[in-house]
């Protein structure tokens, strides 16, 4: 295809169409000249010139309406009137119907190559701009997402063909409809909420996740981002894209029920390990959910996460789970250990870990559980760790099973008071003990000894 401009010389006057179209040709246009608006017409409609070079005195037809007739016929067609004829009226007319620009005979050549020039390349800027406009109308229209903007009350001013395949509307109904019809209840002063940020300047910049309702009531999940439009330096309206995330947030739904059910059997896991254990000490029924109580409840004011207080309360259901092992009536007698048995003893730690420590749990439960008796000054077992290599889970589990064990009744020994085990923990507070640990149990029992049975 031949990308050559095309300029159309229309003059009745033979010589002087010759030696413009020989000057344009030396410049790298491709002109054509013709002495009739008839033959003009004919070449516009066939053609379609990039610029037009029209005299307004015709032999056939009046300049101003052969001007008329090439917009007609090719609106994107650059005018320019030439003629020696002209008043000023008809030069502001001819700009009034479209003209590119006006110059009178005896005209200067450059003056008037420089005009061409100028036609064309504005012809061609304009020819790109509204291809570029078109690509991206092509763009929107067949976009999968919704592109849409509404006005600062919230009424849809815009919406592309998106927006009624997903909602079951019309393009009319749509442009109807204001946010808060569409949007879930709920979730309205969440869309509201963002223009109102957006006019205080202060908008989020990441995408928030609306509840929306179809035409049929269905419910629809969007993923929104908008900003603000303005109006000079008013604010005028708000342009937004919404994406379809309803299948991911059902697979997300039921990804979660998935967990909920693997936590539920987790729990249940953990508690029938806990009974068993239990079943073989009667002495010590409910110590480790006693431990799990009072050291979760230690992870509050020393600012835990949520997930790590968990930790630590399914870890305490299951700390003793290595006695086991130990046979019942060690466990339940009455009288002193032997060292052998008190080495038996000591073996439950490091029991309950290899027990544990094929089970993929969230948390490190089953090093949690090796070390619950270990001292941060290195004197505790089975391994004599320091602090710095002793899991602040299991520091914390260790002082709540010292006051628990301490003031619970054991076949070898009376309870202990409360008095007695808050005074053991306080005197050992960063020796035996870790100190953070220590206030917290001390806040703890404060607040809510009664709840957790340390009266």
């Amino acid at each position: 295809m031949d990308d050559t401009p095309g300029i159309l010389i229309v003059d009745d006057d033979a010589t002087l169409s010759k030696t413009l179209a020989d000057i344009l040709r030396v410049k790298g246009y491709a002109p054509l000249a013709v002495g009739t608006g008839e033959e003009a017409l004919r070449h516009v409609e066939s053609g379609r010139p990039l610029v037009a070079v029209l005299d307004l005195r015709l032999p056939d037809i009046d300049g101003l309406e052969l001007l008329q007739g090439i917009k007609a016929r090719s609106p994107h067609t650059e005018c320019i009137v030439l003629t020696g004829y002209a008043s000023e009226s008809s030069a502001i007319q001819a700009i009034n119907l479209g003209a590119y620009s006006y110059i009178r005979k005896p005209y200067d050549v450059e003056q008037l190559l420089l005009t061409i020039r100028r036609a064309a390349e504005k012809r061609a800027a304009d020819r790109a701009l509204r291809e570029s406009e078109e690509r991206f109308r092509e763009l929107v229209e067949n976009a999968n997402d919704i592109i849409y903007t509404h006005d600062l009350e919230g009424n849809l001013t815009s919406a592309n063909p998106a927006a009624s395949r997903l909602y079951g509307y019309t393009r009319e109904e749509i442009l109807q409809l204001n946010i808060a019809q569409i949007a879930d209840p709920q979730f309205l002063s969440l869309a509201q909420q963002s223009i109102r940020d957006k006019m205080r300047g202060v908008g989020r910049t990441d995408p928030y996740e609306l509840l929306t309702h179809a035409k049929n009531g269905e419910l629809i999940w969007v993923e929104v981002s908008t900003r603000l439009m303005n109006r000079g330096e008013r604010p005028a309206e708000v342009e937004g894209i919404a994406r379809d995330i309803t299948d991911r947030k059902r697979a997300e739904e039921e990804l979660q029920r998935s967990v909920d059910r693997l936590q539920r059997t987790l729990e249940q896991t953990v508690y029938a390990l806990a009974a068993a254990v239990e079943m073989r000490d009667p002495y010590t029924a409910g110590h480790q959910r006693r431990v799990a109580d009072i050291a979760s409840a230690m992870a509050v004011p020393m600012g835990l996460p949520d997930q790590q207080a968990f930790g630590i309360y399914m870890t305490g259901l299951v700390h003793d789970v290595g006695k086991i092992q130990i046979p019942a009536e060690i466990l339940s007698k009455p009288t002193r250990l032997t060292d052998a048995e008190w080495r038996m003893i000591m073996s439950h730690p490091q029991a309950g870990c290899d027990i544990l420590q094929t089970v993929e749990f969230p948390w490190p439960v089953a090093q949690i559980v090796v070390q619950h008796h270990e001292r941060i000054d290195g004197s505790g077992y089975p391994r004599g760790l320091t602090r710095e290599h002793i899991l602040l889970e299991a520091r914390v589990l260790a002082v709540a099973d010292v006051v628990e064990a301490m003031v619970s009744h054991r076949p070898y020994r009376p309870a202990h008071t409360l008095e007695e085990a808050l005074h053991e923990i306080g005197a050992n507070k960063g020796t035996l003990y870790e100190p953070d640990a220590v206030e917290a149990c001390l806040q703890v029992v404060e607040r809510r000894g009664a709840e957790l049975g340390l009266t």
